[in-house]
């Protein structure tokens, strides 16, 4: 931040709107470069400039900057948004599991796969937040309240509706987090997510290895 940008803002009238113009921090230390930044602003009058900070942010970098009273008004959060840090891909490989009507399954030592087409059901506790997945057949009944979350976009090279639009993705988000138990949205000491198999996808796994034989 500094006195020429300070001039550009007034010279050409970019702060006459309320809440129309912030000031983006990407670099060096953001809790002080905030502070500096603010304080120049205010000294200004443009008190309704709002300052904007990214960079490799993640949200262990927002939860310092916020519970050190930056006076931060908004985040971008791109790089660490996009992949884990600390696993930037995943490895996938793709397994036939049913074929002509016919399960099909692998058996070599640590990749066994399981059988069938599936469906992700997630299931609520009490509180209505989630309480567990299970793996289950795509053909089970999903229980009540709970929800599958595989769900078809295309047919016959068709979407099947329209793409969502950026506040319905927005909407969803925040139902989901706000959906999540309070020990998996800590930042730290969080708790696990339980994830099962339903008995029906079990007895049919069971099923295909006994036809396989020893």
């Amino acid at each position: 931040m500094s006195q020429e940008a300070i001039r550009v803002i007034r010279d050409l009238g970019l702060a006459e709107e309320p809440g129309s113009l912030g000031v983006r921090l990407d670099s060096g230390d953001l809790m002080e470069l905030a502070k500096e930044a603010r304080h120049m602003l205010d000294e200004a009058a443009l008190h309704s400039v709002r300052i904007f900070a990214s960079g490799g942010l993640d949200e262990l970098d927002i939860d310092h900057l916020v519970r050190g009273g930056a006076p931060i008004d908004a985040f971008g959060v791109g790089t660490r948004l996009g992949v884990s840090a600390d696993a930037p891909y995943l490895d996938m490989v793709y397994k036939l599991v049913r074929f002509e009507g016919r399960d099909i399954l692998k058996l070599s030592e640590g990749k066994e796969s399981w059988v069938g087409g599936k469906q992700i059901v997630r299931t609520r506790g009490d509180d209505g937040r989630f309480a567990g997945d299970i793996l289950a057949l795509a053909d089970e009944p999903v229980p009540a309240g709970a929800d599958p979350l595989l769900q078809p976009v295309m047919a016959a090279g068709e979407l099947l509706r329209p793409h969502p639009t950026l506040d319905e993705v927005r909407a969803r988000c925040a139902a989901q987090l706000g959906s999540l138990p309070e020990e998996l949205r800590r930042l730290r000491g969080h708790g696990s997510y339980r994830v099962d198999y339903s008995a029906e996808l079990r007895a049919r796994q069971a099923s295909a290895r006994a036809a396989v034989g020893p």
